[in-house]
Order: structure tokens, then sequence, then C-alpha cells
């Protein structure tokens, strides 16, 4: 049995009901209602609202039925991934407006949980560090799936105000049913560079290893500075901390050998719009998917014919604050307040693996890409299933 299914036998023993009394009483089909509680059928959601009428749910109640039906529906790895980039768009929205900071746990999707204990070690380690020097180089395999230890340094950073350059390496899944861990590292990485002027460099292998083989190993995790390295165990309870210079130059090297094998997992330019204009082939020609406000992509395609006719033959249906999607020879307008989205970002899907996060500025454009096939499908799957759209 499923989340939904148990839940649903929850909730009708709850109301101190069955199948059959239901099922006559309410004119639901017995079958249709049986199977769906003991997980055996997924009926169409004009059915489960039917079922959360008759029991006549509460609204937080019926919310947590319909979330555990779209999980069961779309699987947890999409359904999550959706909910995802949706937060990373509403906490990018609200820092435009400067009204936040960066929420990191929107993103944690890890299993690793650390005791309180743990994380005020770290963080006194890390504060230690920060009130060191004003200028902070920082070479570091930390995991990034946990959000705990990007957020500490995010909070560092705000406190202490100082010039920090960090080269973090680390793991993603090769898996493309079970991506949503590398997805949300990219996530809190991309709210990161949005809201601070930290200079930080992502890079990312692939591995098969999972944390739990981790902790056979003495010490697998490292942060090394200019005069210091700390090894971390693998569950972060113990640490070793090292001052000899030689130790220090040679972990240093060892990881900048091992970084000449991993891949960026940002790339960030600043182009003008005749360039643009010219590594952009007509609509009809290529498979480029853009989502953003109508206004952003009206500007950025502006001396493009054929997308402007596209665009304006939206002008009488749309304003400048909605959001479209042009694809191909066919532009769409998203249901009302359907997304938050930056006004002046555009979500670009080029041909797999590229994304590009482009920024409209007034004299130049600014483009992140990211070549990393999960975080492709992920967006893809997004932007093309996982809106609703007006037209």
């Amino acid at each position: 049995m499923s989340q939904f299914s148990e839940k649903c036998k929850e909730l009708i023993e709850k109301n101190d009901t069955n199948v059959y009394r239901m099922s006559k009483v309410f004119d639901l089909d017995w079958t249709t209602l049986q199977r769906m509680k003991t997980g055996k059928r997924l009926p169409n959601e004009d059915f489960i609202l039917r079922f959360c009428d008759c029991l006549q749910l509460s609204a937080s109640e019926k919310k947590e039925l319909l979330e555990l039906y779209k999980i069961e529906q779309l699987g947890e790895n999409t359904y999550y991934s959706r909910q995802c980039i949706r937060q990373l768009f509403s906490q990018l929205v609200k820092a435009q407006e400067m009204q936040t900071e960066a929420d990191l746990s929107t993103f944690q999707y890890s299993n690793t949980v650390l005791s309180s204990s743990t994380l005020s070690q770290l963080y006194s380690l890390l504060d230690e560090l920060f009130q060191s020097d004003e200028q902070i180089e920082i070479f570091t395999n930390l995991p990034a799936n946990n959000t705990n230890f990007l957020q500490q340094i995010y909070n560092l950073f705000e406190k202490y105000k100082c010039h920090l350059k960090m080269t973090h390496l680390f793991n993603f899944t090769p898996d493309s049913t079970n991506s949503l861990s590398n997805l949300s590292v990219f996530c809190q990485i991309e709210l990161i560079q949005a809201l601070t002027p930290i200079a930080y460099h992502p890079y990312y292998t692939y591995t098969h290893a999972n944390t739990s083989e981790l902790y056979s190993l003495l010490f697998p995790y490292y942060l090394i500075t200019k005069d210091r390295l700390i090894l971390f165990s693998a569950d972060f309870c113990a640490h070793i901390d090292i001052h000899s210079k030689t130790t220090i130059q040679s972990y240093t090297n060892y990881f900048l050998s091992i970084l000449k094998q991993a891949r960026p997992l940002v790339q960030e330019s600043i182009i003008n719009y005749i360039k643009w204009q010219n590594l952009t082939p007509p609509p009809e020609k290529n498979g480029l998917i853009l989502l953003g406000h109508y206004s952003a992509i009206k500007t950025l395609m502006k001396d493009d014919m054929t997308y402007n006719v596209l665009l304006n033959e939206k002008t009488e249906q749309s304003n400048t604050h909605s959001v479209l999607i042009l694809h191909q020879d066919r532009v769409h307008t998203l249901a009302h307040d359907q997304l938050s989205l930056p006004d002046n970002m555009i979500i670009a899907i080029d041909k797999k693996p590229t994304i590009l996060l482009i920024q409209i500025n007034t004299n130049n454009i600014s483009i992140q890409s990211i070549q990393e096939s999960s975080i492709y499908d992920s967006f893809h799957d997004f932007i093309i299933n996982g809106q609703r759209y007006n037209s």
C-alpha cells in the first residue's frame, strides 16, 4: 500500500464508516473505492474530490490527501522536483523584492540528519574561520546535498561580510530516476549566487556510493584554507584541526589535481544583445524552449522578426506581467498566479543537456549555462508537463 491509500484507509476509519456504507450513501463506485483504499487503483481527481466532500474533510486534511494523490500519480522524484524548482523561483522573486534572505532548508531532500550539537560544533569551527581573515579562500568537499553546510556559510558571510572565494567539489548521483538530490543542490547554489557576491565555484563528479558507505572511512570530508585543514568524520561528530603547512599544501595540491577531472556545474558569461541574436536560430528550426515574463522575452527577442510575430499575437491576451512559454512556433500563457518568476529572468531549454538561466539587464545579458542531464530533465518536465495553460 502507498502513503495515499494508507491515508484513505485512515480517513475512512476516522469517520467511523466503511467502503460499503460510503458506496451506498454517497453513490461512490464500490470497486473504485475498495481498490483505492487497498492501493490497487488510482482513481481520477474528480473521484478524490468527491471522496473528500463525502467525508467532510477539513481544509488541511483535504490538502494533505491531494498532495499524497499527486505524489502517487507523478512519483516522488517528479513531484518533489517540481516543488523544488517552484520554491527556487519563489525565493528568487522575494530576493528581487528585497524581502528575504536565503532559506536553503526549502531544498533539504537529503536523508542525512545531523544532531543540533553536531551542527553547533560545525558552526563554531566555521565562525572561528570567518573571524580569522577578511579574505578567505576555501577548498572543500563537504556534502552539498545537506543544506546545513551551505546555509551556515551563507549566514556567516552575511554576518562578517568578508571576501570569500569557495571552490566546492561534491558528488552527484548518476541515477536519473532519483535525481532530486542533484536538483536540490543546484537550487541551493543558484540561490546563493543570486543573493551574494561570494565567488562560489561548484564542481561535481558522479558516484554510485551512498553516505552509509563513508562511515567505514576515516575523516572523508575536508575543508582547506591557506593556514588550516579541518578533517571531518562521515557523521561530523569528530574532526581534526591541522595547521601543518606541509600537510595543508599537500591536500591543496591533491584537491586541485582532482578538480581537473570534475565538471563545473555553472558557467557564467555576459554578452550583448547583438551576439545573442546571432546565437539564436529561428524558432521553427530549433528545439529552444523559453519560459519568462512577456516583457523579458520581448526584450530578449526584440530584433528577431519571427519571434516578434509570435509574441505580438499574444499582445491582446497578455500583459507585461504574464508568464509565457515559447516553444517552436507556439506561445502559451500560463494560468493566472500559477508561477512566480523574477521579472527579468528567462529560462531557456536548449538541446540536451543545456539549460540557460538568462538575466535581462539594461545594456547586456547575463547567462548561466548548466549542462547536467538530470537537472535538464527536471526543468524540461517542469516547463512542459508541470504547468497549466490559459491557451
